[in-house]
């Protein structure tokens, strides 16, 4: 008779199965992959994690924004040229270079119209930082010629600045803004009446060495890479504290008031490290992806050949076809032109995936750590690990469950109901049908809005957003439901203690544990977030995350010149010093592949 508990929680487990309606979203879907991009847009972390971007989003750069332009002449910048929005950048990049500096700092007037370009948008190399830009101005032009993608000349900004801002030149743009270890901001026209000089300082510190003797240069007639100038920093970041501070050019020591220069670039970039930068107002629903699903020429590439593809390894320049190139370009011509008056539902999604983030993203951790130090401890209690995963998956679902209209339903019952047979469509408005609490959960987010509003982009964001959440929805619930009728069928003989029977019941529990681990570390990796990359030791205040983060920007090139220059440029333990500042952690584990 004892034995029977244990056969009725296997019982009850195999009815959960039976009942539950089978989610019909495909493990291909692009879905996480525009939650991610729309969660993280202009923040630093998530877009060194994710360094190569997708997503093109145009905006505006608020009135009376402060821009900061350092050269290491007095003349005016030439156009286009570039600005930085912290002081700090713009000090960093030219006050450990020999001779004197210069900082003009500007401020506009007026909404200025930009385009954004996600991931490590500004970092110089061809291991596809810098794919979106190059296959817009390939989509936008060259129609019928070929295309020798090997022959693009990746480390030549001020040639693709030129092109980026003829072809913005007829669309009303008048800025591109880009990240490398901080935000930058590429303008296209410094004679523009949305700027005006707010001062220009000779900010030269004492002790820089003399200007070294070179010819005339000219960046705008200049071919080849600036990283090659014999004055910019091969190293930016000064050397490691306990020895003397060495000048860019290896000889010269740096000037004593210089040496914390990288160090506060740092910190004042890792502001934005889990926030958004300031001052730019994206415009969702104008909103263009290359992950949208009409773009098949990508489809390939990101499947890989029978390997684990992550979003980190997608690429566009190399798989992309010369139509879907236009498609995007065209798409982008689109919205732009379209009037912004009435545009739109004037939902902020960007705020409303960062919601789900911040809702989900710790629950779920903590869930998949637990499962885990369950199946790997020798001594865990199942009876006991299934009551503490009946606690952590009811509360992110009780919002959206009636447990008061139905004390004695099943789990199953609670939160699947009838009528959940949901299946999302990119590319169509949602029609909804809130009959269970799966259906809540589901539209959680975006299901308020009426779609009769919308953009096509954000037809595509809200399904995008609603599939991330049917997907987590659908295996927290799954979780939920089993463990919730499993512990109640444990909870019928509180009284037996049979060793045998008690055994057999275990038995039947650790099944179920496996299966949700399995289902937990499956929803994990696809989500892919970055808020889950961390360590559990904190760095001190005190150390900015110089001492105790060692991390690396992504080096596929292994060694390369190429690599070996764009980290110097962009700074050793830039992209994970961001942690350091917020006590969130070390990231020494997680190396860039």
């Amino acid at each position: 008779m004892l034995l029977w508990t244990a056969l009725q929680l296997v019982s009850t487990l195999a009815l959960i199965q039976a009942e539950r309606t089978h989610l019909t979203l495909s493990n291909h879907s692009t879905a996480p992959f525009i939650f991610n991009s729309l969660s993280s847009l202009l923040q630093l972390w998530p877009n060194i994690y994710h360094q190569n971007g997708h997503t093109i989003v145009p905006g505006t750069l608020q009135p009376f924004t402060l821009l900061y332009h350092a050269r290491k002449d007095t003349n005016p910048p030439q156009s286009p040229e570039w600005f930085a929005f912290d002081p700090e950048m713009s000090h960093t990049i030219m006050v450990l270079r020999s001779g004197p500096t210069y900082l003009i700092t500007y401020r506009t007037t007026k909404p200025a119209r930009v385009l954004y370009f996600d991931g490590m948008s500004a970092a110089w190399g061809s291991l596809g930082w810098m794919d979106t830009q190059e296959v817009l101005l390939r989509g936008a032009g060259a129609k019928g010629t070929s295309w020798e993608k090997d022959k693009i000349r990746w480390m030549d900004d001020y040639d693709r600045a030129q092109r980026l801002c003829k072809w913005a030149s007829s669309r009303n743009i008048e800025g591109f803004v880009r990240m490398n270890a901080g935000f930058e901001l590429l303008w296209c026209d410094f004679t523009a009446p949305a700027l005006e000089i707010v001062s220009h300082l000779n900010i030269t510190v004492p002790g820089t060495p003399a200007a070294r003797p070179r010819g005339p240069w000219s960046p705008h007639k200049r071919s080849g890479s600036e990283l090659d100038h014999p004055d910019l920093p091969q190293r930016p970041f000064p050397g490691s504290p306990g020895g003397p501070r060495r000048g860019p050019w290896g000889g010269v020591p740096t000037a004593p008031l210089a040496v914390s220069s990288a160090d506060e670039w740092i910190r004042i970039a890792t502001h934005r490290a889990f926030s958004p930068q300031p001052r730019i107002a994206l415009s969702y629903s104008k909103l263009v992806t290359f992950y949208h699903p009409r773009l098949t020429s990508l489809v390939p590439g990101r499947a890989g050949n029978g390997s684990d593809i992550t979003m980190r390894m997608h690429r566009v320049l190399t798989d992309i076809s010369d139509g879907d190139a236009a498609s995007v370009a065209a798409e982008l011509d689109g919205v732009l032109s379209r009037d912004d008056s009435g545009s739109g539902s004037g939902m902020d999604w960007g705020a409303a995936a960062r919601g789900v983030v911040e809702h989900w993203a710790s629950r779920l951790m903590q869930l998949q750590h637990g499962l885990n130090e369950a199946i790997t401890a020798p001594d865990a209690n199942a009876t006991q690990v299934v009551l503490d995963v009946r606690l952590l998956t009811y509360m992110p679902l009780s919002p959206y469950m009636a447990l008061g209209s139905a004390p004695n339903a099943s789990g199953s019952a609670l939160f699947f109901g009838k009528g959940t047979g949901t299946t999302l469509r990119a590319e169509e408005p949602l029609e909804l049908e809130l009959e269970s609490a799966f259906d809540r959960c589901i539209y959680s987010a975006t299901g308020f809005a009426s779609s009769r509003t919308f953009t096509p982009q954000e037809t595509l964001l809200q399904s995008s957003i609603a599939a991330v959440l049917e997907r987590m929805c659908f295996d927290v619930g799954v979780i939920f439901s089993e463990s919730y009728d499993a512990s109640a069928s444990a909870s019928l003989h509180p009284c037996l203690s049979d060793e045998d029977d008690s055994r057999s019941r275990d038995i039947s529990l650790t099944i179920a544990i496996e299966g949700w681990e399995t289902r937990m570390n499956a929803l994990v990796a696809w989500l892919d977030w970055t808020e889950w990359l961390r360590c559990d030791k904190a760095c001190g205040w005190d150390s900015l995350g110089l001492k105790c983060n060692r991390g690396r920007i992504p080096d596929n090139g292994r060694g390369s010149k190429t690599a070996r220059k764009t980290r110097a440029f962009i700074g050793m333990g830039a992209t994970n010093q961001a942690l350091g500042v917020r006590r969130v952690g070390c990231l020494d584990n997680i190396i860039y592949k």
